[in-house]
């Protein structure tokens, strides 16, 4: 009496190993429990006769069968749901074994031997289906399955080509008489050549001698091509690929019953292709989720970005055998462009001990291996043998070149064959976290970038000397736009020129000159489009100019009046790119201040603060809103703590120059007038002033419509000219407009009443 065995589950893959573990000597099968029973029985007439008999008398849907016979030694797991080990747990705690199909195959389902030698390939292959989980190297699963393919059928080479994923093209995933790095280039789009033309037609093509290319349309006519066997691979109701088989001598060789037998085989090769695909896809998605983690959690790490490329140089390093791995980075600086103007690549981090000591290093796209991936944005790998010897990868965030990753795996690297897939991921990982982090990176740049404008403002507007406002905008703009150099240039009235009122950046003898001469074309082309010029607007100038820079020209203007100009050059930031929109917008910012604190500094038609010396510089007045907001941040009091209040001749800029100058003055001198001892006032531009009011009443409105009516009033009397004058009133209340005093300044600066 043998082992006595039943089977759980009535799939077609337990049918096709029923009849083997039937007539086993050494097993006594006792029962196939499905709890569909009655829909099997059903489907009795459509199968093998001595299969339905045999079927029929072991089928069942009682699980007493299992349960309650105490001598049943293992039961085979035919993977139907719920699981055997779930639903019969009992019997599993007793100790029962549980086999797998693929189990089961192995111990119990050698097929009779036989003497043809196919028919045992066949049955040798049927195994390895069953076993295709197990392989560890897909890869080199699809080069043995080849090799078999081509010894069994007595052909000298050939290729196995499956379908790429989501292209109308076939890949090569193993070949034999072509060398591994050219798999990659050979693409056979469906339809086209024999191999695509056996993919489409789904039916299998023996060719003796050789084939016509315009029969076939081959773009690639073979003359070592004797006879060739082109298998389709049939799989769940359609071809995944195609098995292609030859021989460069004999014309003879594939017979029709050959061609019986590549049919055979090559559902055999779909079998163990679609499921070595498979389960190559979910091992590339598990090693997509493991790099991704651990590169993340190297580029998180709270440390400057060249220690953390570092870290990812080791890291990409320790995946294939502790080999060396170096980081070049994209450089867009005008310093690190190739002579053709094409950013250059520096050498910014290594897996060597000492980090990438040679950061001087720089490589021109194009030049040599790394050089060639940045070109081409495709990677390379090199091999000596079946061993990867060399892989240069490129890092991309989306369009964007970030650098180039190169790997020399070490000596201990695992012969598993997917490097090439690991270095791949390592690089998508590395480029995807590195374009976060920059614009993370870049994010806060912005942030801290924009307080320092702030900054910058507060300070500009607080002086009244033209020259220390030149040096104060040129250190800021030096330090918040990474300029090697900063020339602001600013009105001379007594020369009526513009002069060079600082310069920061080191420049003398030839370059010095170039760059002087550069600056003055630049300077006159901005006054004249009265807009920022960028340095890739500009046309070549003469030869003795300085070599094309990056630089930024902003004009200075104020109420129509030309003041002077700001201009940046060459970005100095060791990886950032050319002065960007960024830097545009906030010069512009420094432009508008530097302008605005000229036109009170310098003399002209601008009124003199001199004029009232009841008006504060704006540095106190802003000095005292922060207090008064200190002040009244405490109390619960709904009334207004006080009121900014702005007088604005709104249409100054059109009037005539002596008028203008009288105009302002009159007005300066009725807003005035109106403020109390305790009042604090300021010019915020030619013709515009502000006024603090604290405590200015319940019905601070109407305060300051009687303020703006009074100054009217005042005006008209001093000038008969005045009736061409208009006049704009805006003011904000604390705890009414806003709460800060930027927010305050700006609702006072929009006129609510408006007198002509």
């Amino acid at each position: 009496m043998g082992r006595r065995i039943a089977v759980y589950g009535a799939n077609d893959e337990a049918l096709r190993l029923l009849p083997l573990l039937a007539n086993h000597p050494d097993l006594e099968v006792t029962a196939v429990f499905d709890p569909q029973a009655a829909v099997q029985r059903r489907r009795l007439a459509l199968l093998d006769p001595q299969l339905a008999a045999l079927l029929q008398h072991l089928l069942s849907d009682d699980p007493r069968v299992l349960s309650d016979d105490p001598r049943l030694e293992a039961v085979i797991d035919a993977g139907i749901a719920p699981p055997f080990r779930t639903r019969f747990a009992p019997l599993v705690a007793r100790g029962l074994e549980v086999l797998s199909l693929s189990a089961a195959r192995h111990s119990w389902g050698a097929a009779p031997a036989t003497d043809d030698p196919k028919r045992e390939l066949l049955q040798a292959l049927e195994e390895i289906a069953a076993a295709v989980d197990l392989a560890a190297a897909p890869t080199a699963l699809f080069a043995r399955l080849l090799e078999v393919s081509i010894a069994a059928i007595g052909a000298a080479g050939g290729s196995l080509l499956l379908r790429e994923p989501d292209a109308e093209r076939l890949g090569v995933r193993a070949a034999v008489g072509l060398e591994p790095e050219l798999w990659p280039k050979v693409q056979v789009r469906l339809g086209e050549g024999i191999a695509g033309r056996v993919w489409a037609e789904g039916r299998a093509l023996a060719v003796h001698g050789r084939a016509n290319p315009e029969a076939f349309e081959i773009t690639r006519e073979r003359f070592d091509v004797a006879a060739s066997l082109c298998v389709p691979l049939h799989h769940a109701g359609a071809v995944c690929g195609v098995l292609n088989l030859h021989h460069p001598t004999r014309a003879d060789l594939f017979s029709e019953d050959d061609v019986v037998f590549g049919e055979e085989l090559g559902a055999l090769v779909a079998r163990i292709a679609a499921r070595a695909e498979a389960l190559l896809a979910l091992r590339k998605r598990a090693l997509r989720a493991d790099v991704a983690a651990e590169v993340a959690r190297v580029l998180g790490e709270r440390a400057p970005l060249e220690l953390r490329l570092a870290a990812l140089c080791r890291h990409a390093a320790s995946r294939v055998g502790h080999g060396i791995a170096t980081l070049w980075w994209r450089e867009e600086t005008a310093a690190g462009r190739a002579p053709d103007g094409a950013p250059s690549l520096r050498l910014a981090a290594s897996s060597l001990p000492g980090g990438a000591l040679g950061a001087a290093a720089r490589l021109t796209p194009g030049e040599g291996v790394d050089g060639r991936v940045a070109h081409d944005r495709e990677p390379i790998f090199l091999r000596r043998g079946d061993r990867l010897a060399y892989a240069a990868l490129p890092l991309l965030a989306g369009a964007k070149l970030l650098g180039v990753l190169s790997v020399q795996p070490g000596s201990d690297a695992p012969e598993s064959g997917d490097e090439e897939d690991t270095l791949r991921e390592v690089a998508a990982a590395a480029a995807s976290g590195l374009d976060r982090e920059l614009r993370a990176e870049r994010a806060e740049m912005r942030a801290t970038r924009g307080e320092a404008v702030h900054e910058a403002t507060l300070r500009l507007l607080a002086e009244r000397d033209a020259d220390r406002i030149a040096e104060s905008v040129a250190s800021s703009a030096a330090l918040i736009l990474d300029a090697e150099h900063v020339i602001v240039r600013a009105l001379d009235p007594g020369r009526h020129r513009f002069r060079v009122r600082c310069h920061i950046g080191a420049a003398s003898g030839p370059q010095g000159d170039a760059l002087a001469q550069l600056d003055r074309r630049v300077a006159r082309e901005a006054l004249r489009r009265h807009a920022l010029l960028d340095g890739a607007e500009l046309a070549p100038g003469d030869e003795d100019e300085a070599e094309t820079r990056d630089l930024l020209v902003a004009p200075l203007t104020h109420g129509g009046r030309a003041l002077g100009t700001l201009a940046v050059y060459d970005k100095r930031a060791p990886a950032g790119p050319h002065f960007d929109a960024l830097d545009r917008e906030l010069l512009l910012r420094l432009a508008a201040v530097t302008a605005r604190a000229l036109a009170s500094a310098l003399p002209g038609e601008a009124p003199s603060d001199a004029e009232d010396e009841r008006l504060s510089s704006f540095a106190h007045f802003v000095r005292r809103i922060d207090e008064e907001i200190a002040r009244a941040a405490a109390s619960a009091t709904d009334t207004p703590a006080f009121a900014l209040v702005t007088c604005r001749i709104e249409n100054w800029n059109a009037l005539p120059g002596e008028l203008a100058t009288r105009i302002a003055r009159n007005t300066q001198a009725a807003f005035m007038a109106q403020l109390r001892s305790f009042d604090v006032a300021t010019r915020t531009a030619p013709a515009a002033l502000c006024a603090l009011l604290p405590i200015p009443g319940a019905a601070a409105s109407e305060h300051v419509a009687r303020l703006a009516r009074a100054v009217a009033e005042a005006v008209a009397k001093e000038d008969d000219a005045a009736e061409r004058v208009a006049l704009g009133f805006g003011y904000a209340l604390y705890k009414g407009c806003g709460e800060t005093r930027t927010d305050l300044l700006a609702d006072a600066a929009e006129p609510r009443i408006r007198m002509l």
